[in-house]
């Protein structure tokens, strides 16, 4: 459902970004809001702000090293929730992101490359083909937040097996702890938790169409 809002995004280094969001908090339920332009930017409607630092490291050509990114960042809605206690009218969380490569399949070289004085230069980069990691943490406060805490972890290989340089395997784990608010559960039994296992594998059909089956 669309709902108005501003994004700032600053790169004061290369290695660094900074990235803001702010927008309207309740963007009404899908049949009040049909067309998605019922905007209502007064604080009876709250605002929903999100904010973000994004660390990069050994990005760019010819870099030798094993490229990766992490994230930083945190929520604020302050959408009135009546589930929620008094003394805390609005809702927040945090959450970190890496994204790591682990091995990079190196780029065939035929004949050393040398330079003018006979000396050998550096290998040639790596390809994008090979093992990279990712993991996602979020917290939220127990007493407004139905998920409170969420973790996941995986492993994703692309170009495994000869001529599919394009095709990408993962495998994953996610766990989520449920609070036990009896608001929020109605009534109902309380599971404590949800776990995931899930693989994938993103198949390249052509340069335009990818076909991607799942299991979890």
């Amino acid at each position: 459902m669309g709902a108005p809002g501003v994004r700032l995004a600053l790169t004061p280094l290369n290695w660094v970004t900074y990235q803001g969001a702010a927008f309207q908090g309740n963007v009404f339920a899908q049949n009040v809001n049909r067309h998605g332009f019922r905007w209502d930017l007064s604080s009876s409607n709250g605002y929903f702000s999100i904010h973000e630092l994004m660390f990069r490291t050994n990005q760019g050509a010819g870099v030798s090293s094993l490229p990766g990114e992490i994230k930083v960042g945190g929520w604020f809605d302050t959408v009135p929730d009546q589930n929620a206690a008094a003394s805390q009218p609005w809702n927040y969380g945090f959450y970190f992101v890496a994204d790591q490569a682990l091995y990079r399949v190196p780029r065939p070289v035929s004949t050393p490359a040398v330079d003018g004085s006979g000396k050998q230069t550096p290998a040639a980069p790596s390809t994008d083909k090979g093992l990279g990691m990712f993991t996602h943490v979020g917290f939220a406060p127990q007493n407004s937040s139905f998920m409170n805490f969420y973790i996941d972890v995986g492993l994703n290989y692309k170009g495994l097996f000869p001529t599919r340089d394009n095709d990408v395997l993962g495998v994953a784990f996610a766990y989520g702890h449920l609070s036990n608010n009896p608001q929020e559960n109605e009534g109902d039994s309380f599971p404590g938790y949800e776990m995931l296992l899930e693989a994938t594998y993103q198949i390249e059909l052509t340069s335009w169409l990818t076909l991607q089956p799942d299991v979890q």
